[in-house]
């Protein structure tokens, strides 16, 4: 049976996810965007977005964000707003920004999957490799904040608004989808709504488990999609009866754009003698 859904805290603010388009100019096999026609947000729909929910952070990711007509419009109107801005990029849409505009971003995310470039071309396209690499020491050089992202949810303090306007919990979620209408009407009560309601289910197995504060359940969205979200996420090692040990200590608090969204664990990596190396967010 399942548990009632965890509130949400009183004036919270929210990370938001946005996909300004679909359009991308790759076309790799794990990709989540729609496919079958180029959808855009316009300027107008993100301006409803920031003027209906109390914004901290925006990550923009779904396609390659460059390709959107107004993409340049759009990242001076969120940078005005004084927001954390992000962008999630396969190196293309950091490429086709001038030096003052990549500054614009607190945070720039590459999309590297894989260990060598012979690799990641094969899965994502001839002089991926490189292009990251060429814009990664660009974004250092312009003290850019640089992280790589991996292909790896609670709709708490987290929004993602697709490019066809849908309003939603999480990038993957599978059951019911909210509108930019929506948003206007509910503002920050959107999270008291069914789609977001049903990521903070709790399962009952999970009740007890040292690491439910983190972990929430797992991921909702694939527990609905087998139409069991009242059971506990089916990667969990623990509904096997397994006990896996890491070699970790928590890290102090820091105030990351992506930090709210449950689907992303802040990982450091540390050198043998402790001095912290960098961040990798896990999707």
């Amino acid at each position: 049976m399942s548990s009632k859904p965890s509130p949400v805290k009183e004036g919270a603010s929210f990370s938001v996810g946005i996909g300004l388009t679909n359009a991308c100019n790759l076309a790799c096999a794990h990709c989540y965007r729609e496919v079958d026609g180029i959808d855009n947000l316009s300027l107008d729909d993100i301006e409803t977005l920031c003027e209906s929910l109390p914004v901290r952070a925006i990550n923009l990711g779904t396609g390659e964000n460059a390709l959107h007509p107004q993409f340049k419009q759009i990242i001076r109107y969120l940078k005005d707003r004084d927001l954390k801005l992000t962008i999630t990029s396969n190196g293309y849409s950091i490429s086709q920004l001038s030096d003052e505009e990549v500054r614009y971003f607190h945070d720039v995310e590459f999309s590297l999957d894989f260990p060598t470039e012979r690799e990641q071309d094969c899965f994502r396209g001839d002089g991926n490799w490189r292009l990251i690499e060429d814009q990664m020491e660009r974004c250092r050089r312009l003290g850019a904040s640089v992280t790589v992202t991996a292909v790896m949810m609670s709709g708490v303090e987290t929004v993602r608004l697709s490019p066809r306007g849908e309003v939603q919990p999480c990038v993957y979620w599978p059951g019911k989808k909210l509108t930019l209408g929506d948003l206007r009407q509910l503002g920050a009560a959107i999270t008291q709504s069914e789609p977001f309601a049903q990521t903070r289910v709790l399962p009952e197995f999970c009740r007890g488990c040292e690491f439910v504060e983190t972990c929430a359940g797992g991921c909702p969205g694939r527990r609905l999609l087998r139409g069991r979200l009242d059971k506990p996420d089916e990667y969990c090692p623990f509904t096997r009866g397994e006990v896996i040990k890491l070699d970790h200590r928590m890290a102090p608090s820091t105030d990351l754009p992506k930090g709210a969204s449950a689907c992303t664990t802040i990982v450091s990596a540390l050198k043998k003698n402790g001095n912290q190396r960098r961040k990798e967010p896990a999707q």
